[in-house]
């Protein structure tokens, strides 16, 4: 089990690479990327970001499995791909009563992960494809370091967007 677990983190730490690479060569045309605008006017954002979130949490739940406690992974206890630390942090925001991520259900799971989505603004990225990106990036890395990076890759196609990890104003 250690082994496939080794194996299965270098191929999501590949992904997750190849990811910011695409991230980083697709953004050259910015603002515009194959011709849809990244950012969306705030007016029809909360229907919208609700719509990808639920389309887009049954594939983050997928990649990221059930309950693991793998003293090689930094993360430590995680659940569902929420770890200790992130349960400590949302579980208010969330409304979840849960102290251990052992005990997570997946509602607590969609609950905490819908509370960082609304919290950061990942629905505020209009792309659905670099939308995508971002959040997995954010769900194995950290949304100050995923959001962070596109922030990153942003101004160094020109723009001067201040990089503090979370998407608008």
């Amino acid at each position: 089990i250690k082994s496939l677990s080794s194996v299965w983190r270098m191929i999501r730490f590949f992904e997750l690479t190849v990811c910011a690479v695409m991230l980083a060569s697709l953004t050259v045309q910015w603002p515009f990327w194959c011709g849809w605008k990244i950012f969306d006017s705030l007016s029809k954002q909360k229907h919208r970001s609700d719509s990808l979130f639920y389309a887009t949490i049954p594939l983050v739940l997928n990649y990221e499995g059930g309950y693991v406690n793998d003293p090689l992974d930094k993360g430590g206890k995680t659940n569902m791909g929420i770890t200790q630390k992130f349960l400590d942090a949302y579980k208010k925001k969330a409304n979840v009563n849960v102290n251990d991520v052992k005990d997570l259900t997946k509602k607590d799971a969609i609950d905490l992960y819908k509370a960082e989505w609304d919290a950061r603004g990942f629905g505020l990225l209009d792309n659905t494809d670099v939308m995508k990106l971002v959040y997995d990036f954010s769900v194995n890395s950290g949304p100050q370091k995923a959001i962070g990076s596109l922030q990153k890759v942003l101004n160094k196609k020109g723009h001067n967007l201040i990089e503090d990890g979370f998407i608008g104003d």
